[in-house]
């Protein structure tokens, strides 16, 4: 088994220093990729949806985050063959909790790529919220949250069809 570890978590985060220098050490077990993720500090909701077009298009919203290109990269990551000598790949994705920056992949996943699990053929950004939280045990957080606002608004302007269609 090859492991890819995606790490959301920021380098100052305690017990971050592990996973690298674990893969460093054993380059045979995997690779480690840390993709930095915090979310939005303020939600689509405090602009129009003019201002939020426009912050979209610009890129200022995902200059940190870069979650659209991230979930392009993730999908081709999974289509991708096992390297050499290796049958099998698993991608742990994770943040430190598993609810936050790892609730926020995961929705942004979902409204780009599926809903395995939302019943509703058109589903709303709060079915993936809810998704998420029963997933988790908690919802995530503040951040977090409005990150999948962000995320959904984006999928939206660019015409997904997988996306959510209310972004409220």
């Amino acid at each position: 088994v090859y492991i890819v570890d995606v790490s959301l978590e920021v380098f100052f985060n305690s017990g971050y220093e592990a996973e690298p220098e674990f893969f460093q050490a054993n380059p045979d077990k995997g690779r480690f990729i840390n993709w930095v993720l915090v979310g939005a500090v303020v939600w689509p909701t405090a602009y129009t949806p003019a201002q939020q077009a426009s912050m979209i298009q610009d890129g200022k919203v995902w200059e940190v985050d870069q979650l659209p290109t991230r979930i392009q990269n993730f999908r081709g990551m999974l289509h991708q063959a096992p390297p050499a000598g290796y049958d099998t790949v698993v991608y742990y994705v994770h943040c430190q909790a598993g609810c936050d920056r790892t609730g926020e992949f995961v929705g942004a996943y979902r409204m780009t790529y599926d809903f395995p699990d939302v019943a509703s053929p058109t589903p709303l950004i709060r079915d993936i919220y809810n998704e998420n939280c029963a997933e988790c045990g908690r919802c995530p957080n503040y951040f977090s949250s409005g990150a999948q606002g962000w995320y959904c608004l984006t999928m939206n302007l660019l015409n997904r069809t997988n996306a959510a269609t209310d972004c409220t």
